[in-house]
């Protein structure tokens, strides 16, 4: 619905501004990090693809950008993943009771329910983001190359996350009920009849 003022109709002044700030809610976008990702990245000027693009907040091709707080989350959702595997690592060479009680804690937060239900929810925004950037693929500066990075990872990632969603669940549709499956794998198919079968 947020997405509306996209569609080739003529929208007022007032309802195209309510959509953009709509849209700040429903895509979780709660602060402000424009000022944050230009003092990290260097990012060139850039116009947004068309004046409606521009009116709903994608001001510019940049996936950095136009992601905004999701973007930060991604990241952290990346870096937690990956501290994981090292906590494990360092918890087989010297064994320690609280940095288990640390990974386990990760491990059953984070995987991966919390990751299946931020990449389903932010699917439109990613989608969007991504193709807007893949119209200009550059590495010329830190913005760009970490913009062109991020539209390619998510334009993968929106491909493949319902081929994997569908599979998944037809190659265990047996175990869709046990809870251990629920409580890892359950916002895939939240909602769903599963009584009426495949």
């Amino acid at each position: 619905m947020v997405h509306l003022a996209l569609n080739d109709i003529a929208f007022p002044g007032n309802a195209a501004h309510f959509y953009r700030n709509l849209l700040n809610v429903a895509s979780f976008d709660v602060f402000p990090t424009d000022d944050f990702f230009d003092w990290i990245f260097n990012f060139k000027a850039s116009e947004p693809v068309t004046a409606r693009f521009g009116a709903l907040g994608y001001e510019t091709k940049f996936f950095v950008k136009n992601m905004g707080t999701l973007f930060i989350v991604g990241v952290i959702f990346v870096l937690l993943l990956i501290t994981i595997p090292c906590l494990k690592g360092m918890n087989a060479i010297v064994y320690c009771s609280s940095n288990e009680r640390v990974t386990d804690w990760l491990q059953s937060q984070l995987c991966w329910n919390t990751i299946l239900r931020f990449l389903i929810e932010s699917y439109i925004l990613i989608a969007i983001s991504s193709f807007i950037n893949l119209t200009e693929l550059t590495f010329s500066d830190s913005g760009s190359r970490a913009s062109t990075i991020g539209a390619i990872v998510g334009m993968v990632v929106i491909l493949l996350l319902p081929f994997f969603i569908l599979y998944y669940m037809f190659r265990k549709f047996d175990k869709l009920k046990n809870k251990k499956v629920i409580s890892k794998y359950g916002a895939m198919y939240e909602g769903l009849d599963l009584d009426k079968g495949r």
